[in-house]
């Protein structure tokens, strides 16, 4: 994932994390959350696959960010 991206999913779903009180066991919601805010505020586009666009790679889509694998 490009770490500019993750860096700004990362602040973000910290913030609501906060602002939930810091409940535990929320984390993918949270992250799911922040990526979806960005893409609302046209940070990131959602492409098939789980892969996130931003406006560096849009015509590239090989070079989107997958999701990371969370197994």
């Amino acid at each position: 994932m490009d770490p500019a991206l993750e860096e700004r999913i990362r602040r973000r779903a910290y913030q609501i994390w906060e602002e939930e009180g810091r409940p535990e066991g929320h984390d993918v919601e949270h992250w799911i959350r922040a990526v979806l805010e960005l893409a609302r505020d046209g940070m990131v586009r959602l492409l098939p696959d789980g892969v996130l666009q931003t406006d560096g790679d849009r015509d590239q889509r090989a070079n989107g960010t997958r999701w990371p694998d969370r197994t």
